[in-house]
């Protein structure tokens, strides 16, 4: 069973089975390939650093610049602008793996984006 992402206020960020509230995303386009993810409730942005530690912080910086693939399974991966090679995924209890241990084909990488109406 999959994970919903959860942007939490204390800065963490991981996945949980049931959504609620900290998982409402609002991912927004910077250019073409490149978003911004931000929790609704937490206010608060995901951002991976260089060592591929993914945290939520309250300022927007150029480690909060993912790119945005969609891959052939009609998935989309989330990786770092400002660190190439660095994946954002999920371990199979929904702890948030470091960017350097995921590759874009590990299912652990891949996400489903959810409208809101």
């Amino acid at each position: 069973m999959g994970f919903h992402l959860q942007v939490l206020s204390g800065g963490a960020v991981r996945g949980v089975h049931r959504p609620d509230p900290s998982c409402w995303l609002k991912v927004f386009s910077l250019r073409q390939g490149v978003v911004g993810i931000q929790g609704e409730k937490s206010k608060l942005y995901l951002c991976m650093n260089g060592t591929g530690q993914v945290y939520a912080a309250e300022r927007f910086t150029d480690e909060c610049h993912l790119k945005e693939n969609l891959q052939e399974n009609h998935y989309n991966t989330y990786s770092s602008e400002r660190f190439p090679g660095l994946y954002l995924g999920l371990s199979h209890r929904g702890e948030v793996k470091r960017g350097t241990r995921v590759g874009p084909n590990m299912p652990c990488a891949h996400f489903l984006p959810r409208r809101t109406f």
